[in-house]
């Protein structure tokens, strides 16, 4: 700091103040980033809370539709309608399943047996 000063009289402080702008601008960046982040998950989080009971009145109506469809005699429109609005509502509630006829099996060895 004593060699700072004698060469050039308050260098120190002026680079004591650099960094702590440097500092501070960061800081302020890191911020602003976080900021924006989170609008981004509460828009993502608003548009879901409205896409979601909309999707399910839409698939429930369909279903609504085909059972009308069936019970009037147009049991083929009906269950074109039904079947996969019921589908979507079912496979909603189930949530992601793993459709694998291989589960217990173990992972097969690509090497050559015949040595």
């Amino acid at each position: 700091m004593e060699k700072y000063e004698r060469i050039s009289p308050g260098a120190f402080d002026r680079i004591f103040n650099m960094a702590a702008e440097r500092q501070q601008f960061d800081h302020e960046e890191k911020m602003s980033t976080i900021a924006a982040s989170q609008n981004r998950v509460d828009k993502t989080y608003r548009n879901a809370m409205v896409a979601m009971p909309m999707a399910f009145m839409l698939c429930f109506s369909l279903i609504v539709a085909g059972v009308y469809l069936i019970i009037t005699g147009h049991s083929l429109a009906g269950t074109l309608f039904g079947t996969p609005a019921f589908i979507a509502v079912l496979r909603y509630f189930l949530g992601p399943v793993k459709l694998s006829k291989n589960k217990d099996r173990p992972p097969v060895n690509n090497q050559d047996n015949n040595k």
